[in-house]
């Protein structure tokens, strides 16, 4: 499930759909997907597929 999160975020054999590569990391870290979470803390960094929240990701740090 992360690697197609992974094409939706590049746009690799599918179109670019961030909002889509956000829900897929979602699941994928639910599941205990470490890159996934990593992932998901970049996501509310850079605003992608999600409203930009630069605190957040320090929560998938684990600060």
């Amino acid at each position: 499930m992360n690697e197609l999160a992974n094409c939706y975020m590049a746009g690799c054999g599918v179109d670019q759909n961030t909002k889509e590569a956000f829900i897929l990391f979602q699941k994928s870290a639910s599941r205990g997907n470490t890159q996934a979470i990593f992932s998901l803390g970049n996501c509310y960094f850079k605003g992608l597929g999600v409203e930009k929240d630069e605190k957040r990701p320090l929560f998938f740090q684990g600060s």
